[in-house]
């Protein structure tokens, strides 16, 4: 069989209720040779997922079983090692993807574009209840101007850190974009994985704005995000996002012994995208931008709003930070969190909000 053009990855655990509905998906839809399904399963007894597997019949998907325990960035570089595209797509197993990404890999190719990563819209699983607003099975999506920008990577990299990584904003990313897998591979060769940190999504962001140059964001949902009672996002909606760094077992081996010493010695959102940009800094040789122009007072600042009662943590570090720093970061955290809850009062009152709009009874990826 010849190279497919796109692959889409999925390292999964756990979570074959998603699972299954992204395969179905895949196989009912994206009918095209050109593309391909990769995944490397880490869960903790696979016979379900073999059976279901035997019913569809698709050579264009690929798998692969650990039945030992791997971190998940250890998962997510088998789910690439295993496909075979020209260019990758990372999805979780909870994520989808529309049907018009493989036109996109198409062009991307026609265009010499490396990298491109998109808006994303949320669907969230009905399984996933808020401890506020109850918007389980619902899509939230944002009116689109459907435009194609040219991504200038090394400002939006200056962005990011001096937020203290608080998002990858729109740096090229495997996760939820489209890759070209010789870049991926640079990475690869250079540190021995496409995920040079514990988050892997802001890990191998931080990376592939070192070596990308051709990079675009398109203003439209090729790839979104899914959000189920499992997943980080999950857990985050049920404010369960927050605990020691020993009980996260899916981080890496290693990973609380050689945790950044400027962070608080805590795993929430706030520290291990932050911890994530620093290790990824550092694989990649370039301390320089660690030491120029990473704020650590932002992580702070949001931790203070987001993990208030695990304050103490941070007590330590403030003596020797920029406070002003620390408190223009703690007021724009509030504020965006107070924005964040009208935005969702208003989505799961009226359905409407600005440009958004939630669309509600939705009860999986293929619906």
């Amino acid at each position: 069989m010849s190279q497919p053009l796109l692959s889409i990855v999925i390292p999964t655990k756990n979570r074959y209720d998603c699972l299954k509905k992204f395969v179905e998906l895949f196989h009912s839809v994206y009918t095209s040779s050109e593309i391909q399904l990769a995944i490397s399963d880490n869960s903790d007894d696979n016979s379900d997922f073999l059976a279901f597997l035997s019913t569809v019949d698709d050579k264009r998907i690929l798998y692969t079983y650990t039945a030992e325990h791997i971190s998940v960035g250890e998962n997510s570089d088998r789910a690439i090692l295993l496909s075979t595209g020209e260019y990758v797509n990372f999805i979780g197993d909870d994520d989808a993807d529309q049907r018009e990404i493989i036109d996109v890999a198409r062009f991307m190719k026609r265009y010499g574009i490396e990298s491109l990563n998109c808006y994303r819209c949320k669907y969230v699983w009905p399984n996933l209840k808020n401890k506020v607003f109850n918007y389980g099975g619902s899509l939230t999506i944002r009116r689109s101007g459907k435009k194609l920008i040219n991504v200038n990577i090394e400002s939006e990299l200056v962005h990011v850190l001096r937020s203290g990584a608080s998002s990858y904003g729109k740096l090229p990313c495997v996760y939820n974009g489209i890759v070209k897998r010789t870049v991926l591979d640079e990475i690869y060769s250079r540190t021995g994985t496409f995920f040079p940190g514990p988050s892997p999504d802001m890990a191998n962001a931080i990376a592939l704005s070192l070596v990308v140059k051709k990079h675009c964001f398109l203003d439209y949902p090729v790839s979104w995000a899914g959000a189920c009672v499992k997943s980080g996002g999950g857990m985050g909606a049920m404010h369960k996002h927050a605990l020691p760094i020993e009980d996260a077992s899916w981080l890496p081996a290693g990973c609380a012994e050689n945790w950044e010493t400027v962070l608080p010695h805590f795993w929430t959102a706030a520290t291990v995208w932050a911890e994530s940009a620093m290790k990824a800094l550092r694989r990649m040789d370039r301390e320089d931008l660690l030491r120029s122009k990473f704020c650590v007072e932002s992580v702070y600042g949001r931790f203070l709003v987001y993990s208030f009662s695990d304050r103490q943590r941070i007590r330590s570090l403030l003596k020797n930070a920029s406070l002003p720093k620390v408190a223009k970061a703690y007021i724009s955290a509030w504020f965006s969190r107070f924005m964040a809850f009208w935005k969702n009062l208003t989505l799961t009152t009226i359905g409407r909000a600005g440009s958004f709009r939630m669309i509600k009874d939705i009860n999986d990826v293929v619906e």
